[in-house]
Formats: C-alpha cells, structure tokens, sequence
C-alpha cells in the first residue's frame, strides 16, 4: 500500500475521495498501529477524506482502524464482525457524502 500510495497513485485523483485503513498482524505489538497511521497520514497527503469507523458510532470502538492479530487466541476470528461493522460504517460514510 505504502508504494502504491506514494509512486503508483499518482495518475489517479484521489482527493475529495474517502479512505480508511485496516491491518493484520502477529502481535498485539506488531506494528499494525503503525502501519494504520502511516497510511493514514498518506491519504491525508493526497488530499483525501480519512475515516476511521469512529469510537463515535458506538461498539466496537474503532479508533484509527480496525486490526486482527492472529497469534492471540482467537482474535482473528472474533475480529471479523468489527472489519464487517467497519465496512458497513464505511459504506454508509460514502452514501452520506455522496462520493
């Protein structure tokens, strides 16, 4: 994503546009945080709208983004329904403002 953000978006215009992020990882500590906010801050740079899915919109509290870590358990699992919440928050945002 970080390549195709920063080199091979460039002839697509992208601001105006709502973008989101979302990520896996091993770990609780495993960088998906990071990895979230670094594509954040490059939709940002493009000029587009970034949506989170809000603590706003209630259970499950999506903060910057939703992450499954798959070596806790069951995590990845029970995961699912918030990246399946995200995506209906994300697709309501998008009928909101009419992009």
């Amino acid at each position: 994503m970080k390549k195709w953000l920063e080199e091979d978006s460039l002839p697509f215009r992208l601001e105006g546009k709502l973008g989101g992020a979302f990520a896996t990882a091993h770990y609780a500590q495993g960088g998906a945080d990071s990895a979230i906010m670094e594509i954040l801050g490059q939709l940002l740079v493009k000029g587009m709208l970034a949506y989170s899915g809000g603590s706003a919109c209630g259970l499950p509290f999506i903060h910057h983004g939703p992450v499954a870590l798959d070596r806790e358990g069951d995590h990845f699992d029970r995961s699912r329904e918030m990246f399946r919440i995200f995506g209906s928050r994300f697709a309501l945002k998008i009928r909101e403002l009419q992009l």
